[in-house]
C-alpha cells in the first residue's frame, strides 16, 4: 500500500467531520478549526521541528524533512484540529472525548505498524493524554467566541493568521523554494527554514491582525512598511534569501494577500 494512501484516510475523516461541523454552525467551525490548528502549529513548532520527536513519511517529496512536514500537516492542520472543533461544536462528554484519544492513538499505532510514521523519543500514551487537553481549550475557547469579547476575537484572529500564513508559505516552499529563511541553527536546510518561518510567522501576523482594527489609513500603510522592513532587515542579516527582484515582488504581493485573507477574518468574526 502507497504510504500517501494512508494519509488520505486521514484527509477523507478530517473533511467529512468537517462537514458535520459545518450543518450546526458554519462560521464557527471555520475559526475554531483555524484557531486549533494554530495551537497545534505552535505545538509542533517545538515537539516536532525543534526537539525531533517523530517524523512522517508520506513519500511525496525527495526532501526527508519537507516530506515529513507534508503528514504533519495531515494530522496537526486537519485531523486533530477539526476533531476538537467537532468536540466543541458538539459540546461533546469527557467519555467521547476519550473516545477520541483512544481512536488518534490507535491510528497513530497502525501508522507505525505500517511504517509510515516512526516515533523518536515520541510515545503513543503522550497523544492519548494530550489529545483531551486540546479538546479542553477547544471548548473553552469556544465558549468565550460567544461571548464575542473583543480581546477574544483579537486573540482568535492572531491565532488564525499564524495557521494561514504557515500553511501557505511553507507550501509554496515546498513547491518552489524562492523565500528562503537560513539561521543555521539546524544541519538540515529545510529544517532550518521551516523553523525560522514558523517564528517569523509568529511575529508578522502581529501586523496582519494590527492592520484591519486601525481605522486610519496613515497606520495600516506604517504597518504595511513595517512588514517589508523587517523583510530588509531579515535580507541585509542574511537571514532570508531572495533569488531576484521578481521573487521581492512575490513576497509583497504574499503579504498583501495575507493581509487581505486577516480583513475578511474580521468581518467574519464580528458578523459584519
Amino acid at each position: 500500500m502507497p504510504n500517501i494512501f494512508g494519509y488520505l484516510l486521514i484527509l477523507v475523516f478530517s473533511v467529512g467531520l468537517f462537514a458535520v461541523c459545518l450543518i450546526k454552525d458554519k462560521r464557527g467551525s471555520l475559526i475554531l478549526w483555524l484557531f486549533n490548528s494554530g495551537l497545534c502549529y505552535l505545538f509542533e513548532l517545538i515537539v516536532y521541528v525543534l526537539f525531533n520527536c517523530y517524523i512522517y513519511k508520506p513519500n511525496v517529496f525527495r526532501d526527508s524533512f519537507i516530506d515529513s512536514t507534508f503528514g504533519s500537516i495531515f494530522s496537526q492542520g486537519l485531523s486533530v484540529p477539526i476533531a476538537a472543533t467537532f468536540g466543541s461544536i458538539y459540546n461533546i462528554k469527557a467519555r467521547y472525548t476519550a473516545g477520541f484519544a483512544l481512536f488518534f492513538s490507535l491510528i497513530e499505532i497502525l501508522f507505525l505498524t505500517l511504517d509510515i510514521y516512526e516515533h523518536h523519543w515520541w510515545r503513543t500514551y503522550y497523544t492519548f493524554f494530550l489529545i483531551p487537553v486540546l479538546f479542553y481549550i477547544s471548548k473553552a475557547w469556544y465558549s468565550l467566541l460567544k461571548k464575542e469579547l473583543r480581546l477574544v476575537i483579537i486573540l482568535t484572529q492572531y491565532v488564525c493568521m499564524i495557521t494561514i500564513s504557515i500553511t501557505i508559505t511553507w507550501l509554496l516552499y515546498a513547491l518552489q523554494p524562492t523565500v528562503i529563511f537560513m539561521t543555521g541553527l539546524f544541519a538540515e536546510n529545510s529544517r532550518d527554514h521551516t523553523f525560522a518561518n514558523g517564528i517569523y510567522s509568529i511575529f508578522i501576523s502581529i501586523l496582519y491582525t494590527a492592520i484591519p482594527y486601525s481605522r486610519r489609513l496613515s497606520w495600516k500603510i506604517l504597518y504595511f512598511l513595517s512588514i517589508l522592513l523587517a523583510d530588509c532587515l531579515l535580507l541585509r542579516l542574511h537571514i532570508l534569501t531572495i533569488h531576484n527582484s521578481t521573487d521581492a515582488v512575490s513576497l509583497a504581493a504574499t503579504h498583501l494577500f495575507f493581509i487581505g485573507c486577516s480583513l475578511l477574518l474580521k468581518r467574519l468574526l464580528f458578523r459584519t
